[in-house]
């Protein structure tokens, strides 16, 4: 199949990369608004300790690079800065608050599904943008 855009002309902001990053930045608002306490306050799911919404990460249990888990809500905690940079993830910790949240089979199938090769195309990031990025209006709306 011919692509209707030639490599060379197609836009910047189309390509996998920038909607991934796009994507990013409005998965890391879900993941903090969906978390968030009726005070505005949210737990780090690794320390338990309560910071405001500034000053908490999307933290990622199976990290990034796993394509098919870095948009997971059973991967993708609220994580202070410490726990999820200096602390690099606090994935022992994080996997057993996933343990008693979902479930051993479950948190075994996010692992397994971090191994597994994903190539999304442009088209689902679009749609997904549009998707988180709805339910995160909605979160706001419920948190002014």
């Amino acid at each position: 199949m011919i692509n209707a855009v030639p490599k060379k002309i197609r836009r910047k902001k189309d390509s996998c990369r920038a909607l991934e990053k796009k994507l990013d930045g409005i998965w890391s608002k879900y993941t903090r608004l969906s978390n968030m306490r009726e005070d505005g306050s949210i737990e780090c799911y690794t320390c338990r300790k309560v910071f405001d919404y500034l000053h908490v990460e999307c933290g990622h249990y199976m990290v990034r690079t796993h394509k098919a888990t870095r948009f997971s809500e059973r991967n993708t905690k609220p994580q202070c800065y410490r726990c999820n940079h200096v602390e690099q993830g606090c994935q022992v910790v994080f996997r057993a608050h996933l343990v008693q949240d979902y479930g051993e089979e479950s948190v075994c199938e996010v692992e397994r599904l971090a191994t597994t090769e994903c190539h999304r195309k442009p088209e689902w990031y679009h749609a997904e943008i549009f998707r988180v990025s709805e339910l995160v209006k909605k979160l706001q709306k419920k948190h002014e």
